[in-house]
């Protein structure tokens, strides 16, 4: 998993664009006596269908996984509304695309 930082009115995902993270919105619990204290929530994100608000992730949830699950294009615009930190989950075609990408430039070995 990747940290991602983001600001506010940052697109992190756009309708349409192909899908290659999925996101979790990053939160932390301080938990002492059978009860659990908020330390930290990371941001509010909306989400938009063309330019309709249809949605919200307030301090908490995840996204992406559509778009990876059933190989499709993002159904969805998700914008930042305030700053915070997500945390990404890379797709095996990205990685398998930059295993490619290494091994194409590894010249191989001449035997003699």
């Amino acid at each position: 998993m990747e940290e991602r930082k983001v600001s506010s009115n940052e697109v992190v995902i756009q309708q349409g664009d192909d899908g290659d993270n999925f996101y979790i919105i990053e939160r932390y619990y301080f938990y002492m006596d059978h009860t659990y204290y908020k330390l930290r929530f990371s941001g509010t994100y909306d989400i938009l269908i063309g330019d309709n608000k249809v949605g919200s992730y307030t301090e908490t949830g995840f996204f992406g996984e559509l778009a990876l699950m059933y190989n499709m294009p993002r159904a969805a615009t998700i914008k930042a509304v305030s700053a915070g930190t997500l945390w990404s989950l890379v797709s095996i075609k990205k990685i398998l695309f930059k295993m490619y990408i290494f091994i194409s430039r590894i010249e191989p070995l001449s035997v003699k």
